[in-house]
């Protein structure tokens, strides 16, 4: 199946869900979204090689934190399957939080956090990138997006997504004006594509109303107030000849090379002494860590109400802890800076029952354990050394989890 063809088929698909019981209008406003859609999956089959920066945007308010984020990933894209993807975040626009070049033999990937990278063969097509967790999390759910403009389907996950489709009319950005394309899945989400206008329009924006999710996500109890989310490409250039060069893959120097880097590294403090504290449980009494020495594992979670993460972790934690309660495993749930009043409050909306709250009200608990982010859990050894830290989440934390304790109680 060809580049175009491939794409019309899911583009019709679309089409065809947009149209049913349209009135006469808006079947003309699908119509003129289509013809829109096919002139750019036209045009991109023409192209041998793209490259462009990809700018990502989101900002959310969850309970008093307002999160704002900003990555940039600069793209090279050569047909059959040559790619180079740098990823930096906006803070720290310098030095690559990863690189992935493939020359169409070889994938080398360099995560610049954990100074690793990685070879292996390269996959037969730019589509095939998209099967691997490891580059999907490297370009933050990015790559599908990224890798578009040079696949059989450029639009196809947001169309497939779509339940209609519609001609938005032209709307001005950065003093240009766009056709405006807007995909909508009902009662969730919709995207609005900016396309340049003529007979061979490319994407140049992505805005993402979240409107509709939001009031899923409040109606369900969760603290978030607004969401939104845009992408921007920038700096197009097509058909320019790209050589071997822009996709080779060199390794920085003093990096280690691994086998896979979804093995995760060990954290700095695994093996150190856990650090001593003493923090006010939630309804006054203290608790120490050294009461715990020789007698019991602990855990540290250190979380906060509006922690979206920190919320889908604490069910996993508390599972774990609830079914080794009898190999004497103690959990802390470590709130950072919150009053008493929004955890009670935060427990009983969402039906948590936790044992232990502790209050680090200035977060100097967290500090002493390196927190950087949250939610991080901490898993400490009878012998007082931590044995394990995990930063974030993820779906098999509990499974991570009960395989630390496993190690702890063989050791004994």
């Amino acid at each position: 199946m060809s580049r175009v063809t491939g794409f019309s088929t899911v583009l019709m698909a679309a089409m065809v869900v947009g149209m049913v019981a349209a009135s006469p209008v808006q079947a003309e406003d699908v119509d003129r979204a289509r013809q829109v859609l096919d002139r750019m999956a036209a045009h991109y089959g023409t192209l041998d090689d793209v490259s462009y920066e990809l700018r990502m945007h989101s900002k959310q308010k969850v309970g008093p934190q307002e999160m704002e984020r900003e990555v940039l990933m600069d793209v090279k894209l050569r047909q059959p399957n040559s790619v180079s993807l740098d990823v930096r975040n906006a803070e720290a626009p310098g030095e690559p939080s990863f690189q992935i070049r493939s020359d169409g033999e070889s994938l080398g990937v360099f995560h610049g956090e954990q100074n690793r990278y990685s070879v292996e063969d390269a996959p037969e097509s730019l589509e095939a990138l998209t099967s691997s967790p490891l580059l999907m999390q490297a370009t933050q759910g990015l790559l599908a997006l990224a890798i578009a403009p040079l696949t059989d389907e450029p639009l196809g996950e947001m169309l497939s997504d779509a339940d209609s489709m519609t001609f938005a009319g032209t709307r001005e950005f950065e003093g240009t004006e766009y056709d405006v394309v807007r995909l909508e899945n009902e009662g969730a989400f919709a995207f609005d594509l900016y396309l340049t206008q003529g007979d061979t329009p490319r994407l140049r924006q992505v805005v993402i109303d979240l409107s509709a999710a939001v009031a899923q996500a409040q109606a369900a109890g969760q603290p978030i107030e607004s969401a939104e989310a845009s992408f921007q490409i920038n700096n197009w250039q097509a058909n320019t000849g790209l050589d071997d060069a822009a996709f080779a893959f060199t390794a920085p120097e003093g990096a280690e090379e691994v086998a896979s880097l979804t093995e995760r590294p060990k954290h700095p403090l695994t093996g150190s002494e856990a650090s001593a504290f003493e923090l006010e449980e939630m309804g006054g009494e203290n608790r120490t860590l050294a009461a715990h020495a020789g007698k019991d594992i602990v855990i540290l979670d250190f979380w906060a109400t509006w922690c979206g993460p920190c919320v889908s972790a604490m069910p996993l934690i508390l599972e774990v802890a609830s079914e080794n309660k009898d190999n004497n495993v103690v959990l802390y749930a470590v709130n950072q800076r919150e009053t008493e009043e929004e955890v009670q409050a935060f427990l009983e909306e969402h039906g948590m029952d936790i044992d232990h709250v502790l209050m680090d009200r200035q977060g100097q608990v967290a500090q002493s354990y390196g927190v950087e982010g949250i939610p991080q859990t901490v898993v400490i050894g009878k012998d007082g050394k931590i044995h394990n830290i995990h930063v974030g989440f993820s779906p098999d934390l509990k499974k991570r989890l009960q395989a630390d304790i496993e190690e702890l109680l063989a050791a004994e």
